[in-house]
């Protein structure tokens, strides 16, 4: 069977040996039932890869030239039908490579890992199933007005939410906003991507936290952003890396989550928020803000710093974006941009093209919400349950993990950030505490080239965090045992 390859073709090597061999099953030059020759025998002659046969082998199979059965090789079949023909697609030449990386790979894999019955999650950040708001919602479904208008409703439109809106932003976080300054939108991860879409170009660089959200950095790089790291120490980022950043890449927008950070669970202080803004209103640099965590500020520590946009209310350089999925349910994607009322009328004709509005239902159950105070009444028992949590993992942590990893006491919020006290393979301690039943999240999608690591304490039970912390101190047993990574500690 003589094939000719064409190593200078734009045509794939495999694809160049299945449509040959098709050509000649057409010919009849290939009998049915005969036998094609052996893989490895066939990559010998034509001295290809092993892996290139079966794939042309394979798509053989698939458009029905061929079959082939486990350990009787690859069996002419003859011309199939046409209506029959099955036509493969390279989908490598259309795939968008922006749009695929690391960080995504990753989180599907935490997501595939998540379905497992009986998986301890402590990496992803959501509220556990007692915690949520969804019974309340149910039961008082009966009372939204929109149910009448079951439809879209476009994030300008609705100006009764809008006016409730700036209500509570003025009453619990003294931010000061007309309804034209206020964008509603589908959560705070559409608001980022409206705001990185429409206002910077591929190729502009941005700067954001080191370590921070991490799910968020898969925007930037599919928006073909540079992206440019501000360490975060105890008391938040620290400004003077902004100026530096500005002098060596021309940075054209900050992206900042100040209070309850995640993942350290720091805050921004006060004279830090003040030097941010300086440096960047200097430059005209954009500061994002994105506040969802501020409503879990410990009440014992006091009221929470005011944030930026509240801070500097009549500079347009500020951009808050806020949202109570956070703390009601993840369920509720509802969330807010405030801008200068420009900006706001040219991201929602950009949001209207997304997914052509709201969900009128989902907007009623969170103006309901905020209309009932059901936020008020809820901070103090949320908070209370988290406090209790982020106290037991804190003393689990130390009782169990203090010889393998550091961390800072998070003043609030969902998460403890952990520093491994020795040089570990990240990836093999993931997957060694995915397969003893708990998952943590790995650094290094938050944290380039650092060996760190996220537990969430805001998903599970006190009973499953203390099973969890004792399933991760079993794997750093385990991996003790068969290297002497951390030789030397007590």
């Amino acid at each position: 069977m003589e094939i000719i390859l064409h190593a200078a073709s734009k045509e794939p090597l495999f694809r160049q040996i299945s449509r040959q061999i098709a050509e000649k099953i057409k010919n009849v030059e290939l009998q049915p039932n005969e036998m094609l020759p052996p893989e490895r025998k066939l990559a010998g002659r034509l001295g290809v890869n092993r892996s290139t046969i079966a794939a042309a082998y394979q798509e053989l199979v698939t458009s029905g030239f061929v079959t082939k059965l486990q350990g009787s090789g690859t069996r002419v079949v003859g011309v199939p039908n046409q209506r029959q023909l099955t036509y493969s697609v390279n989908w490598e030449q259309f795939w968008n490579k922006k749009s695929d990386n690391p960080l995504m790979n990753i989180r599907k894999n935490l997501f595939t890992e998540a379905s497992r019955p009986d998986t301890i999650n402590l990496a992803l950040g959501e509220l556990s199933g007692d915690l949520l708001e969804v019974t309340r919602l149910l039961q008082d479904v009966h009372k939204l007005e929109e149910w009448s208008t079951i439809g879209y409703i476009g994030p300008m439109q609705d100006m009764k939410y809008r006016v409730n809106l700036a209500s509570h932003l003025q009453r619990r976080h003294s931010i000061t906003a007309t309804p034209d300054q206020i964008l509603l939108t589908a959560g705070a991860q559409q608001a980022l991507y409206l705001l990185v879409n429409c206002l910077l170009r591929s190729g502009d660089a941005i700067a954001i936290e080191s370590p921070s959200f991490a799910h968020a950095q898969n925007l930037y790089i599919s928006a073909g952003l540079r992206v440019f790291s501000i360490p975060v120490d105890e008391e938040g980022l620290i400004p003077e890396h902004v100026e530096h950043l500005y002098t060596r890449h021309k940075i054209k927008m900050v992206i900042v989550n100040p209070t309850l950070q995640n993942p350290t669970g720091t805050v921004l202080s006060v004279e830090r928020r003040h030097q941010l803004y300086d440096i960047c209103a200097a430059r005209r640099i954009l500061i994002v803000e994105d506040d969802p965590y501020s409503l879990l500020y410990p009440p014992s520590l006091g009221q929470a710093p005011l944030s930026l946009k509240a801070l500097y209310p009549n500079s347009e350089l500020v951009l808050y974006i806020g949202t109570v999925s956070k703390i009601l349910s993840p369920a509720l994607r509802s969330g807010w941009l405030i801008a200068a009322p420009q900006v706001i009328e040219r991201l929602s004709y950009h949001r209207r093209e997304i997914d052509n509005g709201s969900s009128s239902i989902l907007q009623g159950f969170t103006q309901m919400l905020l209309e009932e105070d059901v936020l008020e009444s809820r901070l103090d028992c949320l908070q209370e349950v988290l406090n209790k949590r982020q106290s037991l993992m804190l003393k689990l942590l130390e009782l169990h993990l203090s010889p393998y990893v550091v961390w800072q006491k998070p003043v609030g919020g969902f998460y403890v950030w952990c520093t491994f006290r020795q040089p570990i393979d990240l990836s093999d301690f993931q997957h060694q505490c995915a397969v003893a039943g708990v998952l943590i999240m790995p650094g290094n999608v938050m944290h380039p080239g650092k060996k760190c690591f996220r537990l969430a304490f805001s998903r599970v039970s006190e009973e499953q965090l203390e099973e969890g912390i004792a399933l991760i101190k079993r794997v750093f047993e385990r991996m003790i045992g068969r290297s002497s990574l951390f030789e030397g500690r007590n």
